[in-house]
């Protein structure tokens, strides 16, 4: 079987594309039955330590940047590359111009997943940058899903939640806002809640609360599995 060499961009933030990286393994052995090496994917990880996406990302900058890891994937051969980010997401259509690669957008990802999965109204847990774009919120327009997004105190608190995390600190009381978040958003009638962060996860999953929560590093995963072949 030909399998597909696999690009990540990562290191936004690090922890969260480890993390990544692990849950493709993963569900390859959960799937697959994978047990040698050598039935995996060639994985090819670029960390790019881009300069703050969570609060006020400059977009030109960015863009730069994350395509000097396009072009470092596409010279190692990465047939399809993957962005654990989705505040860089918003960059995703200008990124997909300069690629023969294959790049996954998260958020329409996550969304088609709520759609397919009977899901018609969700909340979301997002940095500013990302609902301030407006990239999850004009998907989600076009699938017929309403989403309901934090309120601007609600997206003060999840920046400084996402930037302690950043820093190794994984607070209970942090987790405690997030899913106070989480159910004033379930009382305005969600039926899930988008984890709209890839960082958050380290935080809050799908056993917390009863909350049913959709971690779009975990739909990425599947993707980037069922893709790979």
């Amino acid at each position: 079987m030909t399998m597909k060499k696999v690009g990540i961009i990562g290191g936004m933030g690090p922890e969260s594309t480890a993390i990544f990286y692990l849950k493709i393994i993963e569900k390859f052995q959960k799937k697959y039955n994978f047990r040698f090496d050598h039935e995996y994917p060639e994985i090819l990880i670029h960390n790019n330590p881009i300069p703050d996406p969570v609060d006020s990302m400059d977009n030109e900058k960015v863009l730069s940047m994350c395509m000097k890891s396009v072009d470092i994937l596409n010279r190692f051969g990465a047939d399809i590359i993957a962005i654990p980010c989705n505040t860089v997401g918003t960059l995703i259509e200008d990124i997909r111009k300069n690629t023969q690669a294959k790049v996954f957008c998260i958020a329409s990802d996550v969304l088609k997943y709520a759609k397919n999965n009977g899901f018609r109204k969700l909340g979301i847990l997002a940095t500013k940058t990302t609902i301030r774009e407006k990239y999850y919120k004009n998907l989600a327009e076009n699938l017929g899903i309403v989403l309901i997004e934090p309120s601007k105190e609600e997206m003060i608190k999840i920046n400084d939640i996402v930037y302690r995390i950043l820093s190794g600190i994984k607070d209970e009381n942090d987790k405690k806002v997030l899913v106070a978040i989480s159910k004033r958003m379930i009382n305005l009638g969600a039926d899930a809640i988008i984890i709209g962060c890839t960082d958050l996860p380290l935080l809050i999953n799908d056993n917390d609360d009863e909350i049913r929560y959709i971690d779009s590093l975990d739909v990425l995963a599947d993707v980037v599995m069922n893709n790979s072949f």
